[in-house]
This record gives structure tokens, C-alpha cells and sequence, in this order.
């Protein structure tokens, strides 16, 4: 079930139903909307999924879940916005934060290499983006990776970044979880608890992410329970 948008967004979102094509995945596109009134400067990526792709229209929705849980608990600097979601034809979208790019490219288009600074900076974000989603708005993010970390020009200071620096916000969270869906610790047996941190939340024992990323306790052939908030 989609979320409802609310506010002068909400009668403003149809119009932001087509534009420039960003990019393309194997399941939707991601497009860059023509300048409305409500958003003067279209500082808003759109991500649409078709109907007929059912799995992936329910992961679009279930991430602008996430993502309206996480906004509700607060706005943060390193968390990417929405800014509503919507059904237009037969797509699901979300229209979300316009980013520059993101880390992976970056570092493609850098061969690799990052200053040390720079380096310790983009790890600050990224840690201080988690945090926001585990302790303020109980989600585990279960897919983090470069291409996930959406990078936003250069930060003026005052947005919890650095001067000169990226602006980093975490993304995508469409194989998150909230805890209220984990398996509560205390109805697994001493054995299957034997793997999971003295504070855990709960657990899961899904196989989700991205193979060459995944944390070791989330992948393998048989899979024991873990907390997905310690994984990330």
C-alpha cells in the first residue's frame, strides 16, 4: 500500500510524471521532472516502477514506507528526502532528492582513490545516516553500498556537512526492514541466539543485499538468524 503524500505536494505530484531519463534498472527508471510551481527548481529525482512488475512496485512502496518513517522521526542531512509518492499511469513513483551522483561513480571516475580526509568524512555521513535509521526510526538499511550513498555537490556546512565537501544521504531502501517485522529474540531458542549481539532488536535470517556487500552473517548456504542493525 502506497503512502499518502500530504500538503500542497500532494496535488502538485501528478505533474511531476514525466521528464528527463536519468537512468535505467532492470526493474524502472529514474527521470528528472520539468520545473512545477512547488518545486521551482526541480531539485527532485522521480523513481517509477511499473505495475506489471508487482514484486518491484510492492519493494517502491514499501521503501517510501521506510523512508516516511524515517522523515517522521526527524529530517536528516544524510538520510535522502521524499517528497511524496504517487501512482501515475501504471507506475508507482516516489519523487525523491536530486543527487549529483553517487560514491561508487565517483570513485570510478577517481580510479579508486579518495584523500584521507575526504575519505573519513564520507565514512562520518554514512554512520551518522545509519544511526538516524536504527536508533530514531528502528530501520535497517540490509542493501548499504556505494551506489547507494548519493552524493549532493558541495556542502556549505550548515547540513551536516563539511565545507568544500559532498553532501552523502543514504538511499534506497527498498529491501529495508523495521524492526516491528523482526523476529522478536525472545521467541528463538538459546542456539539460534547464540550469533546475535546482547542488545538486539530482533532477528531475521533472509538471504537480501547485494552479494559482494552483504555482511558474512546474512549470506551463505545455511542461514542462521541476525540482527539486520548489526549487519548494516
Amino acid at each position: 500500500r502506497m503512502p499518502s503524500a500530504d500538503g500542497p505536494a500532494a496535488s502538485v505530484l501528478p505533474r511531476l510524471a514525466s521528464g528527463a531519463r536519468l537512468g535505467r534498472g532492470a526493474f524502472g527508471c529514474v527521470y528528472q521532472p520539468r520545473p512545477v510551481w512547488h518545486f521551482p527548481h526541480c531539485g527532485v529525482a522521480v523513481k517509477a516502477v511499473s505495475l506489471r512488475r508487482r514484486s518491484a512496485a510492492r519493494g517502491l512502496a514499501h521503501e517510501a514506507t521506510l523512508l516516511r518513517r524515517a522523515h517522521e522521526a526527524g529530517p536528516h542531512p544524510h538520510v535522502v528526502g521524499l517528497h511524496g509518492a504517487f501512482l501515475e499511469g501504471e507506475h508507482v513513483r516516489l519523487a525523491l532528492d536530486l543527487a549529483a551522483g553517487d560514491l561508487q561513480h565517483q570513485l570510478w571516475q577517481r580510479r579508486g582513490v579518495l584523500g584521507r580526509r575526504e575519505a573519513l568524512d564520507l565514512a562520518r555521513q554514512t554512520a551518522s545516516g545509519l544511526r538516524h535509521l536504527h536508533a530514531a526510526a528502528g530501520v535497517a538499511h540490509r542493501d548499504l553500498k556505494l551506489e547507494n550513498l548519493l552524493l549532493f555537490g558541495r556542502g556549505g556546512g550548515g547540513s551536516g556537512g563539511v565545507v568544500g565537501r559532498p553532501l552523502l544521504k543514504l538511499a534506497d531502501l527498498g529491501l529495508g526492514i523495521h524492526i516491528s517485522q523482526l523476529t522478536a529474540v525472545q521467541d528463538l531458542t538459546a542456539t539460534e541466539r547464540e550469533r546475535l549481539p546482547a542488545d538486539a532488536d530482533g532477528a531475521c535470517r533472509e538471504q537480501v543485499g547485494s552479494p559482494a556487500t552483504m555482511a558474512p552473517e546474512g549470506r551463505g548456504e545455511e542461514l542462521c538468524w541476525y540482527c539486520p542493525l548489526a549487519a548494516d
